[in-house]
């Protein structure tokens, strides 16, 4: 006789699926005894034993032993042998949606904000170049770096959204050169995304939500209205503007940290011309950064209805000589400051190192006399001086 060869060394070891009363009938909705269950699995070829504890252990025969795997296979098993006609006819639960989360509420917002406003999102990678780095000036060492990197295109993680829009510009230049009718010479765009802050080395970096959008052939002006007209969609109150720190990316001379109440929550101005040369954009460039994060915590405060006031308000204009270290935003505060009676004050015209102010007077309770407002306008010339600011005087 010939040798005998084994082709089939490693037979599979004998699978046994355990199925519950109580899953059985939580699943097929009906009340099904165990013996039943039990002998419909035996007429399918299914080595079956009935626990005390109600339970129904299956062997699974090897012609089944690639589909048979968990115990929901069993009752789908019962089930079309019981006849799925049989099963009661119930609609499922009804659950009702759970609120939304208020950041993807905020950044709805956001977004369509910026759309009316000539705005584009263009999504960008999380992950930028050592080359993209060198031209932002931003210190490679203090970004995170993938040890196993798809590409050196994709190597670090990007703390600021900034060098990824401005690469965007670049490489859509053309579309400034070519002004036609429909194209007001501008590239307008924007990026919701996070941002990833190290933390120590045993940390995960932290992940912050941020708006950043950037304006070509922008200036900070036109930057911090649409940040004010953001600002009113949101119901943001209490907003004020403080000088920048220097850094590779913004011209701090014509840029502003953003600030409610305690916290700093983004920063809005215009570009360093020198680094904006570096990705080849020899244009101005400004921008607007929000932390989405902290700006959720100030935004969609309820509104307060308040009466129209039945006394007629006083508007005047006040101009002043301000040094270049005061900011506007120091000087607005200053004059609400100085009387509860202010109830506004806009910037209305610059002129070299003069600035000109309207402001409105009004009492709920009576009419303002000049006696009134000219007291006020002493209190704010006071208040000016402290700062170093001065009324303008007339001229001859």
């Amino acid at each position: 006789a010939s040798k005998l060869y084994d082709i089939y060394p490693n037979p599979p070891k004998q699978k046994k699926v355990t199925l519950r009363k109580e899953k059985l009938n939580a699943v097929t909705g009906l009340e099904v005894k165990v013996e039943n269950a039990a002998k419909i699995l035996t007429s399918l070829g299914f080595a079956t034993e009935i626990k005390n504890s109600g339970q129904i252990v299956s062997e699974v025969p090897h012609w089944r032993d690639q589909d048979i795997n968990i115990p929901e296979d069993l009752v789908e098993e019962i089930a079309r042998i019981y006849g799925y006609f049989n099963l009661p006819n119930v609609l499922p639960p009804i659950s009702f949606p759970q609120k939304p989360d208020p950041i993807f509420e905020l950044e709805n917002i956001l977004k369509q904000s910026l759309k009316y406003r000539g705005f584009t999102e263009v999504p960008t990678y999380s992950l930028v170049s050592a080359e993209m780095l060198n031209k932002a000036k931003i210190e490679k060492e203090n970004l995170l770096k993938l040890s196993n990197p798809l590409s050196e295109e994709l190597l670090y993680l990007r703390t600021s959204l900034l060098p990824s829009l401005i690469a965007v510009v670049s490489k859509n230049i053309n579309l400034i050169l070519q002004k036609t009718e429909e194209n007001e010479n501008k590239i307008k765009i924007f990026e919701l995304s996070n941002v990833y802050i190290p933390q120590d080395s045993e940390t995960l970096p932290k992940e912050v939500p941020t708006l950043t959008f950037i304006i070509a052939e922008g200036d900070f002006f036109e930057a911090k209205g649409i940040l004010e007209s953001l600002i009113y969609d949101l119901n943001v109150s209490g907003i004020n503007y403080q000088n920048t720190e220097e850094d590779s990316l913004v011209n701090h001379l014509k840029a502003a940290d953003i600030v409610a109440g305690k916290d700093k929550i983004g920063r809005v101005g215009e570009l360093s011309k020198e680094m904006l040369l570096n990705f080849g954009v020899n244009l101005k460039v400004s921008f607007l950064e929000l932390d989405l994060s902290l700006l959720l915590e100030k935004a969609f405060k309820e509104k307060k209805l308040i009466p129209i006031p039945k006394y007629p308000p006083i508007i005047e204009d006040m101009t002043f000589i301000i040094p270049d270290k005061v900011t506007v935003s120091s000087v607005i505060q200053s004059i609400k400051l100085s009387s509860s009676l202010i109830k506004s004050v806009s910037l209305i015209n610059s002129y070299d190192n003069s600035r000109t102010f309207r402001i409105t007077f009004q009492s709920r309770e009576r009419n303002l006399t000049d006696k009134d407002t000219l007291k006020i306008r002493g209190e704010i010339i006071t208040n000016l001086s402290k700062l170093g600011v001065n009324l303008k005087q007339k001229e001859g």
